[in-house]
């Protein structure tokens, strides 16, 4: 019976101990590098004389490179809290167009920059299943063109971004992560005329995965 009565307390003490192994097997400052698969759209309105529509653009596939640099924190046995900046390494196509006639059209997304925070939860000592919650910021550089005439106009956009994804232990220091990321930016002006204005509202899907370092 006393061992017995041992046996359940030895028992009851593991489940609610915190394991150590679980907390800290993430935990710490991190930096990252990343392969994105980048889907960029948007939408376009006209306001003026010959008002259309707001119009839906995109579905342009880019792959590029990405870099975060991140701090883990652990909460409790199980929990644990990303917090960090990230940069795209590269431009991505957000629109393109072109016609027989010679007209074309081209928007591409630059600088994008983002600070995050993730909170997960340890469903192994080694894998983290987490939510991310993002800022990001960037440039779209839109260029229309005929024959005769070029015209760029650029626009800096903030946006929020919403997320998930998983991340393991491969040793002690290196780790892989995955993760999916939708991304919503707010509306511009992309041109304005005395009797017209172009807005643009872009947007963007993301998956990536990439490989980090833990200190």
């Amino acid at each position: 019976m006393k061992k017995a009565n041992i046996l359940a307390a030895s028992l009851t003490l593991a489940l609610t101990t915190p394991s150590a192994s679980f907390a800290n097997s993430l935990t710490g400052f991190n930096i990252s590098g990343e392969i994105q698969f980048k889907s960029s759209g948007g939408t376009l309105k006209a306001t003026g004389p010959g008002n259309w529509a707001e119009v839906s653009y995109g579905g342009e596939q880019d792959t590029i490179l990405g870099i975060n640099l991140g701090y883990t924190f652990a909460i409790g046995s199980r929990m644990a809290v990303q917090a960090g900046i990230a940069a795209d390494l590269g431009e991505t196509t957000a629109y393109e167009y072109s016609d027989s006639d010679g007209d074309s059209a081209e928007g591409i997304e630059k600088d994008q920059y983002s600070v995050y925070i993730a909170p997960g939860y340890m469903v192994t000592p080694q894998t983290m299943i987490y939510g991310r919650l993002s800022l990001h910021s960037g440039r779209v550089e839109y260029t229309v063109s005929d024959p005769i005439n070029s015209d760029t106009y650029k626009s800096k956009h903030t946006g929020i971004g919403f997320g998930a994804g998983v991340r393991t232990a491969l040793t002690d220091n290196m780790y892989l992560y995955t993760e999916a990321l939708r991304v919503g930016y707010n509306k511009k002006t992309l041109d304005r005329t005395v009797s017209s204005t172009l807005y643009l509202t872009p947007d963007s899907t993301v998956a990536r995965t990439g490989f980090g370092y833990r200190f």
